[in-house]
């Protein structure tokens, strides 16, 4: 029902807030202060503010943090000229593509 009362538009701003304190209030009660500092903390070493605020709608992961999605961001990164090196040599291989558009 709290959450309810948040997200609904027909609620006046007096209403939505009491429902947002009663749902801050009911997460802190049920939960460590102490655990929810120790999560923050550990998400904030693992996202790059910096990068994320750049990007707009992605969250951008710190380089460091998993090898596997280092590798995958560094082979992305290096995509155009992987694929601009193809198109050179498709052409080489093909030159009657070269008219081709």
């Amino acid at each position: 029902k709290i959450l309810k009362n948040l997200r609904n538009s027909n609620s006046s701003d007096a209403e939505r807030f009491d429902a947002y304190m009663t749902f801050t209030k009911s997460i802190l009660q049920n939960c460590c202060a102490q655990s929810l500092r120790d999560v923050q903390a550990r998400i904030a070493d693992i996202i790059d503010q910096e990068a994320t605020a750049e990007e707009k709608n992605t969250v951008v992961i710190k380089l460091g943090f998993h090898e596997e999605l280092d590798c995958a961001k560094e082979k992305f990164e290096s995509l155009d000229d992987i694929l601009g090196e193809a198109g050179i040599k498709v052409i080489y291989d093909y030159p009657h593509l070269r008219n081709v558009k």
